[in-house]
């Protein structure tokens, strides 16, 4: 409709113009005088109809709640990528950034009745109930190990390492590490329900060799405090969390349709009946990793046997032509709504967390919108004062992996209480050991915490440090639910939207 009135517009734009001429020309005066009233009121009419449509249209596209914001990522962006250093020295700087406050948490749970003493000097104090610090190592007898691998390959006799779900047993044991000692723990201390790198008091009793500790109780390190206790919004105003596009060479009808329709839910093109203003109140789009299916990098292997030996390689790479056709996607919804686009791991970015915003080269045209921003992974951002942080799944499963914890949500509540985004980075998960800085420590209490490419949608609110309310929210993958995730600033109300 809008572009035949334009077409029409224009018509009688030159059909004005030539009836002006005759005028002037003092041919047929009367007849053309009356003709060019009659134009003008039409052309007027018209004029109207454009501006009108084109009014309504600036509605949908443009015209959306406004919204206080703050990138926050600084944090995760690697300047000087350091691959010399051990992880011994990592673990150092994670002790000392969270020690204090475990000393905070022995102070206010147990008090000054008991003495905090060095792992060095508990053959002084044999018989006498001590507490005290460190960082968590998990020995694990299944636990997979570059060493294992090689060991492996050489043995032609031995089974080769599979990829397992979880790597948990009844062999297991912890250790607790300071600067100088380490000793081995048994009491009263699950093993299973603990992962590799967090911080921790224990209080109990050493063996006579002091290379054992018996533990009676446990505190996690003091929490931070939360980032802001005046939230800003007061309207509705959402932000939907989507994970897991799942773009491939050949898309099935099914998540081609579902992509199409969150497309046309973002500009406001469903259920106008229901709540015309809504779409006009989601105020971000976040894309919480994989971008890429799961399945294309098997796919690409299968059909190109040299993918192993890279020098030998006579064809693109599959993820050449997916980033293009993701590219013109991002672009039409760039045009209706910001976006943050988080790299997952099957996305054209570094492996190792924290993984770095994926390059604008490699999305030429969409990068270019300032509605568009690639971010890092892990997250962290501020809606009107409202906290976010998030990830796109890793941490979460591989915690999964290496303890009995199953429910994501549960996850990332015990995230929250060993004060740490990642723990178990760099053991079992990739990520950059700055010998410095460990840029995963958590130094504000969240109000929203997600995590992505998760096998179900599952949230919960849950008061954490008095009365500071945190939700936690697993967003489901797109390309098995056909779902995403709509979160109210307001209230931090969520809901999930099925595009089916």
């Amino acid at each position: 409709m809008f572009p035949l009135a334009c077409a029409l517009y224009a018509f009688l734009v030159r059909l004005k113009y030539k009836s002006i001429k005759r005028v002037n020309e003092g041919k047929q005066k009367s007849a053309s005088s009356q003709l060019l009233l009659f134009l003008f009121v039409i052309e007027l009419c018209y004029f109207l109809i454009i501006m009108t449509n084109d009014s309504n249209q600036s509605d949908l596209h443009v015209k959306r709640s406004r919204v206080e914001y703050q990138d926050l990522c600084d944090i995760f962006r690697v300047k000087v990528k350091q691959f010399s250093s051990q992880y011994f020295p990592f673990y150092l700087a994670r002790l000392r950034t969270i020690r204090p406050l475990v000393l905070k948490s022995i102070e206010s749970t147990w008090g000054d009745g008991v003495k905090v003493v060095k792992m060095s000097e508990l053959v002084d104090h044999v018989d006498q109930k001590v507490i005290i610090t460190g960082v968590l190592f998990k020995n694990m007898a299944k636990q997979p190990t570059i060493l294992k691998e090689i060991a492996s390959e050489e043995n032609q006799d031995a089974l080769p390492l599979t990829q397992q779900d979880n790597y948990i047993d009844d062999a297991d044991y912890l250790m607790l590490q300071d600067e100088n000692e380490c000793v081995k723990l048994h009491g009263k201390l699950s093993v299973d329900s603990h992962v590799t790198g967090v911080v921790i008091g224990l209080m109990g009793f050493a063996s006579d060799e002091g290379n054992e500790f018996s533990v009676e109780d446990y505190c996690y390190p003091m929490l931070p405090d939360p980032w802001s206790k005046c939230p800003n919004s007061n309207e509705d105003k959402y932000v939907l969390l989507v994970s897991g596009l799942g773009f491939s060479r050949n898309l099935s009808s099914k998540l081609k349709s579902s992509l199409d329709l969150l497309s046309d839910y973002l500009v406001g093109l469903l259920d106008p009946e229901e709540d015309d203003r809504k779409p006009a109140r989601i105020i971000r789009l976040i894309i919480v990793g994989n971008l890429i299916g799961e399945n294309v990098r098997a796919e690409e292997e299968a059909k190109d046997e040299t993918l192993k030996k890279p020098w030998l390689r006579k064809s693109k790479p599959f993820t050449v032509e997916i980033m293009s056709t993701i590219d013109d996607y991002l672009v039409e919804l760039g045009k209706s709504i910001e976006i943050e686009i988080m790299p997952g791991y099957t996305d054209v970015t570094n492996s190792s967390l924290p993984q770095q915003p994926i390059h604008p080269s490699i999305l030429p045209r969409s990068s270019v919108l300032s509605a568009i921003r690639s971010v890092t992974n892990p997250y962290v951002g501020s809606f009107d004062s409202r906290l976010f942080i998030g990830n796109s799944g890793q941490p979460i499963d591989n915690i999964r992996q290496f303890s009995d914890l199953k429910d994501s949500v549960d996850i990332m509540e015990k995230t929250i209480h060993w004060s740490h985004m990642a723990p178990t980075a760099p053991d079992t998960l990739h990520g950059y050991s700055d010998p410095n800085y460990d840029p995963f420590v958590l130094t504000h209490l969240p109000d929203v915490y997600f995590t992505g490419n998760q096998e179900k949608f599952s949230t919960k609110v849950k008061k954490i440090n008095e009365n500071h309310p945190i939700r936690f929210i697993s967003v489901p993958k797109f390309e098995k639910s056909f779902s995403a995730v709509q979160l109210n600033l307001k209230n931090l109300s969520c809901q999930l939207i099925t595009f089916t």
